[in-house]
């Protein structure tokens, strides 16, 4: 009988250190960044797809930004129009010499009168083909005040605190078209100073210089990620510059990277990069997980989550399927 009570007494004490634990336990999942918004469902970037990766309860929705012709900003993943609109039915002689119709050569006004609809290959078909119809063109370009002004009224009707992940597309690229577009995003962001009290934000690029700019010439006050397509390692040949090095100089400038989950399958590296990264301070976002798309060494996408949360630990998931990844998170 006395053992009996001893059980009972432990069985009850472990349900309640259990509850006081899980607040702890939640706030070490990582964070599910919404990419191009609930892109897995409607197309990418309009305002459709970041509301419903918003009901999807992501904790940050990830955009592009790019500038039109007349320095306005959109969010739009490419340079050019040609794989999600239906601007060679609109302007069909509007493109350059390349045969690509740039989104810089256009006005907003001019925008205005494109569809967006889903991701295709330049062949016509759809690059996910079991997502939304590509031949249904039903939605518009959007404007990053346009998407902050929806996540601030998403916000408040819900009581949630969603955030944003901006990325500058193509620094470089715009400035040999005379366009400083890192400046003209600080400045949009900086606007308004009510954004940054009630939208958790960051701010990511592939160029380094981009993100130098704003930590150092422009005091940024938002944390900025390093966006990286590959692992920086020995199996690339990279054998100059070893890790401790690498984050010294990322640390610099930016408090987090963001890593390609293509190496998950090709790189023995990753895992030692990403913890060697978590080791000198800095958060790791992966991307992009998707569902329909994942590395062919994992036999299910909920085992690719697993280890990503489970064993490298990171700091944040950007997806396409923001409420599956919230799902599996959750069951674990």
């Amino acid at each position: 009988m006395v053992v009996e009570i001893r059980a009972v007494r432990t069985a009850l004490f472990l349900v309640f250190l259990l509850a006081l634990l899980q607040p702890c336990l939640a706030a070490e999942l990582p964070r599910i960044i919404a990419h191009r918004g609930a892109s897995g469902y409607l197309p990418e970037h309009t305002l459709e797809a970041h509301a419903l990766a918003h009901g999807q309860n992501a904790d940050f929705i990830e955009l592009d930004i790019i500038l039109t012709k007349d320095s306005k900003l959109i969010v739009f993943h490419d340079l050019t129009l040609d794989a999600t609109t239906n601007v060679h039915l609109v302007y069909p002689h509007r493109h350059r010499a390349d045969g690509h119709w740039y989104a810089m050569d256009f006005t907003l006004g001019e925008l205005r009168k494109l569809k967006v609809g889903e991701r295709r290959t330049a062949e016509g078909k759809a690059v996910f083909p079991g997502r939304f119809p590509p031949e249904v063109y039903l939605y518009r370009i959007a404007t990053l005040e346009e998407v902050i002004a929806q996540l601030r009224g998403l916000n408040k009707s819900s009581g949630k605190k969603i955030g944003l992940d901006v990325e500058i597309k193509d620094p470089q690229f715009h400035l040999q078209q005379g366009m400083n577009l890192s400046r003209l995003v600080h400045e949009s962001l900086m606007d308004d100073p009510a954004i940054l009290g009630e939208l958790p934000l960051l701010v990511q690029s592939f160029d380094a210089r981009c993100l130098k700019y704003l930590a150092h010439t422009l005091q940024a006050p938002y944390p900025l990620v390093q966006l990286l397509d590959h692992v920086p390692c020995p199996e690339a040949g990279i054998t100059a510059i070893t890790p401790k090095d690498f984050f010294l100089e990322v640390s610099a400038y930016a408090q987090g990277i963001a890593l390609d989950h293509q190496g998950l399958g090709t790189s023995a590296y990753f895992p030692h990069f990403v913890h060697q990264a978590k080791k000198q301070g800095l958060t790791v976002d992966i991307y992009t997980a998707r569902q329909d798309k994942f590395p062919d060494c994992y036999t299910s996408f909920s085992g690719m989550i697993s280890y990503l949360h489970e064993v490298l630990a990171v700091d944040g998931i950007i997806t396409d399927f923001p409420d599956s990844v919230r799902a599996i998170l959750n069951r674990e």
